[in-house]
């Protein structure tokens, strides 16, 4: 390992350094917090001095950073990448695993053209850390050649040492593996997606991870935010704690808001015999908000999180788990869906659901809204497992299910939690856009079982269900257990 110098030739930084801040052109970003000059500009901290990128192409060459083993380190004062402008980071040397890039100069980032990596060998993770917020609008890109990281996050964890975004903190360059993003809890500056569709390795198989104060993907009235194939998406919101969040394996969150809203999505789909990506998503609340928009343009797809096998149903893919760990209130509402489905012989993934209150309200969209796993094949439909330790309302043709329209079989479905209500209001009964608990078979599947346990009191009013039944020609209903 090595320090972070403050300039070419040393290796350790002086307390009392900061960067310079440039105010000539500062402008409010979408994120809340100040965004720098247009442009990208190094901060001297790392490479050999700091200097001004010339656009719209920034080549940003090894030799601008520093090298630590398998690790690539960059440093930026701002990093702004406009409309039709590429950030190229290019590398010459082979073995390199991890292009980790910092931006220390209090400035957010915003995004709308490309963030490219050209890897010399091999196909290297991309990190950007910003601890001021980071936006990607309408016409960002990314594309990089394996997983990509955003964070707004105050260092990088290694087993050596971290990596401090402040570069008055004396850092390491460590060698060895990232593990995991820091806050010191002094912000909660968010990572926002803004009518961009992104993905991240080559045809999304590169795993895309966010963790920052709050998170938003908003989709701008079109059906667009992560869209994955076999890479899993991971999406964590830590409002202003004091935590680190590891790069791989669970993680409790109690604060910070995920808002999915306006046709915003999550999106992995399996490939050929290749499983589709997992979802992951922590969070101290949860909002789904499809705005009442009737923007579904394909089956399993709406505002929300969607895993699903490919869509030519030819292949033996499965869909990937669905996994939604949050510390408060989860609220899907006017057309807002947590799904997972199948085309083909693979099965849909298992989607699990925990939280202390669940609220689904669909009132305000005529489709479905709420948390559903279906199968429209031969493939069985995966496992529903919702565990609160609050209350579950599902209003106005709030849902949750699973069903089979085909000869696979529908999912079991699992409810526990404290109180139970399910109001019907003045919205019809139907699968669509009715109001309770279904587990249906509409072809020559088998339905599911479905599972209730609640503490204290269950309500179910004006026409609201809970059904496990069969009708299709020769499949069998579920139980009510």
């Amino acid at each position: 390992m090595s320090l972070v110098g403050t300039n070419a030739d040393s290796d350790r930084t002086f307390p009392g350094y900061r960067p310079d801040l440039i105010l000539i052109g500062l402008i409010a970003s979408s994120s809340g917090y100040a965004a720098g000059p247009a442009g990208i500009k190094l901060d001297g901290s790392l490479g050999p001095s700091a200097a001004v990128l010339a656009g719209p192409t920034y080549n940003i060459t090894q030799n601008l950073g520093k090298l630590s083993g398998g690790n690539l380190f960059f440093s930026f004062q701002y990093f702004n990448v406009a409309t039709g402008e590429t950030a190229l980071f290019t590398t010459t040397s082979a073995g390199i695993n991890n292009v980790i890039s910092r931006v220390t100069g209090g400035y957010a980032s915003t995004i709308d053209g490309t963030i490219e990596l050209q890897a010399a060998s091999g196909a290297p993770n991309f990190f950007l850390i910003n601890p001021n917020g980071v936006t990607f609008t309408a016409n960002a890109v990314v594309n990089v050649p394996a997983a990509f990281y955003v964070s707004t996050a105050n260092y990088l964890k290694f087993s050596d040492g971290n990596f401090y975004v402040d570069p008055s903190k004396m850092s390491t360059l460590s060698a060895a593996a990232p593990e995991a993003f820091g806050f010191l809890g002094t912000t909660r500056a968010p990572v926002n997606i803004q009518g961009a569709n992104l993905s991240a390795g080559l045809n999304g198989a590169g795993d895309f991870q966010i963790a920052a104060g709050d998170v938003t993907v908003d989709g701008g009235g079109a059906l667009v935010g992560i869209q994955n194939t076999t890479g899993n998406i991971e999406v964590t919101a830590v409002g202003s704690a004091s935590t680190e969040v590891p790069l791989s394996g669970p993680f409790a969150a109690n604060d910070g808001t995920v808002t999915i809203r306006n046709g915003g999505v999550l999106l992995t789909q399996g490939q050929g015999s290749t499983n589709g990506g997992a979802i992951e998503v922590n969070a101290g609340s949860l909002l789904i908000d499809g705005l009442g928009l009737a923007i579904n343009e394909t089956a399993f797809q709406q505002t929300g999180f969607s895993t699903l096998t490919d869509a030519a149903g030819i292949g033996t893919d499965a869909a990937g788990p669905i996994t939604v760990a949050v510390g408060n209130d989860v609220n899907i509402v006017n057309g807002g869906a947590i799904l997972s489905g199948t085309f083909g012989p693979g099965a849909a993934g298992n989607l699990s659901l925990s939280a202390k209150t669940l609220t689904i309200n669909g009132a305000n969209y005529s489709g479905f809204t709420g948390v559903a796993n279906e199968t429209l094949a031969s493939g069985p439909a995966g496992n529903v497992i919702v565990k609160l330790t609050g209350n579950a309302s599902l209003d106005s043709g709030g849902a949750i299910g699973s069903a089979s329209f085909g000869s696979g079989n529908a999912g079991n479905i699992s409810l526990s939690a404290n109180s139970l209500t399910i109001d019907s209001g003045t919205t019809p009964p139907n699968f669509g856009a009715g109001t309770g608990i279904f587990d249906q078979i509409l072809s020559s599947g088998s339905a599911g079982n479905i599972a209730i346990n609640v503490v204290d009191n269950t309500s179910i009013l004006n026409f609201g269900e809970i059904n496990a039944n069969a009708d299709g020609t020769t499949g069998n209903a579920g139980m009510l257990l």
